[in-house]
């Protein structure tokens, strides 16, 4: 965000007129606790941790300068797209979430990744410590980078990009159009979503296979798209099983999904 859009949003909430020079200040203090907070161990480890990407355009500097309006000599900037990589620890049983590590990337390869998820390992966020579940999409990266620092932690492929997937997938017939077509997508999108639904990690077994077998001749490449990777989206299940056994309960919509963390990106 630029100094000018953040000082428009304090304006607006605080009903007041923020300086551009307090403002940028302000920011370049902030700076100086940021490495300080991602050294510092967590005195509380959150069980769950959600893994997400937003892509930002970052600003830099050319090299070159350039004279304005009112004759001030000004550096040149471009900007460049880059991901801001961050990590959302969830307290399943409270509800309680918030940010537990983040870094700018060059990319969501599996570099950047492994340097978040190393970031989080600094900070105490191990198995050792409590932690029981990562929760992510299916970026390769990611993959890889997880493989690396947290091999011994189950991984939950979200929900919510699978069906996103699905949802890319499907074949509409071509006597529909407009509407028509949009709610034979949704009535197959929502019979789609049944099986992670269900009350156990059998039943969504037996919901996939079934939703399998009866669109798989009318919709192939969703029905493939279903099965890819589909046994990485019921890992919630066990784990939900095991805090179960210790008189813990976690339901289903804090565990399966990033879609929380994808919220948080959007209303920023």
């Amino acid at each position: 965000m630029s100094l000018r859009w953040i000082k428009a949003c304090l304006d607006a909430r605080l009903k007041s007129s923020v300086g551009l020079r307090t403002l940028n200040e302000r920011v370049r203090q902030m700076a100086q606790l940021v490495g300080p907070w991602r050294q510092r161990r967590l005195k509380e480890v959150p069980p769950v941790v959600r893994l997400d990407g937003i892509w930002v355009t970052l600003m830099t500097e050319t090299g070159e300068r350039k004279t304005d309006r009112l004759g001030r000599e000004r550096a040149v900037k471009q900007g460049q797209k880059v991901p801001i990589l961050v990590a959302q620890g969830v307290w399943p049983t409270s509800g309680r979430q918030e940010v537990v590590a983040w870094m700018l990337g060059s990319a969501e390869d599996e570099e950047s990744w492994e340097a978040l998820l190393t970031q989080m390992w600094t900070r105490g966020i191990t198995p050792q410590r409590g932690l029981r579940l990562l929760v992510g999409d299916g970026a390769a990266g990611l993959e890889q980078a997880r493989r690396t620092v947290y091999w011994d932690v189950p991984f939950q492929r979200c929900v919510f990009h699978k069906l996103r997937n699905i949802w890319r997938d499907i074949i509409v017939p071509d006597y529909l159009e407009g509407e028509a077509a949009r709610a034979y997508k949704r009535r197959f999108i929502r019979s789609a979503a049944r099986i992670w639904y269900a009350a156990d990690e059998q039943e969504a077994r037996r919901r996939q296979s079934r939703f399998c077998s009866e669109w798989e001749e009318v919709q192939p490449a969703a029905v493939a798209t279903t099965r890819r990777d589909f046994e990485a989206t019921l890992a919630f299940y066990r784990v939900q099983t095991e805090a179960a056994l210790r008189g813990e309960i976690w339901p289903a919509r804090r565990l399966r999904t990033t879609a929380p963390l994808e919220r948080e990106f959007r209303a920023a």
